[in-house]
């Protein structure tokens, strides 16, 4: 293959870098004007604001393997508020907090361990329950 036959672009005895071969893509109808569609329905949907209902009926019926509304029975509060004490205090730095109160680790552990009679753990499981109405200071 000779010079010539070579578009300008990539001839070595002219100095200009014009290629005389010039391809136009067509619009394509591909995903990305679809996407340019979602984008500008989008923006549309974000204009409009949502209105509650007004309506004291369901729109869809409840389905059976729904549960109803919890039921929380002074059981159910101590249980929980038990097992976040015990969470908390298994992955609590003890130490650090022993010493940004003034206090020795073991004397926060006493305070957090289950089973202690009128220690913080029991009193506030007793006042979640609702056995102790006046929570000692």
């Amino acid at each position: 293959m000779d010079a010539s036959h070579k578009p300008a672009a990539h001839r070595a005895d002219t100095g200009a870098s014009f290629n005389s071969t010039v391809t136009v893509n067509p619009p394509s109808t591909s995903s990305d004007s679809s996407s340019d569609t979602k984008t500008a329905t989008r923006s549309r949907k974000r204009a409009v604001e949502h209105k509650p209902s007004t309506s004291k009926t369901r729109r869809h019926a409840q389905t059976p393997s729904a549960q109803g509304p919890g039921d929380w029975t002074a059981q159910k509060r101590e249980q929980f508020f038990d097992r976040i004490i015990e969470v908390g205090y298994k992955n609590a730095d003890l130490s650090a907090l022993a010493t940004e109160l003034g206090l020795n680790k073991l004397q926060l552990k006493n305070q957090l361990q289950s089973g202690r009679k009128g220690n913080f753990r029991d009193r506030a499981v007793r006042h979640i329950k609702g056995e102790d109405k006046k929570v000692e200071s």
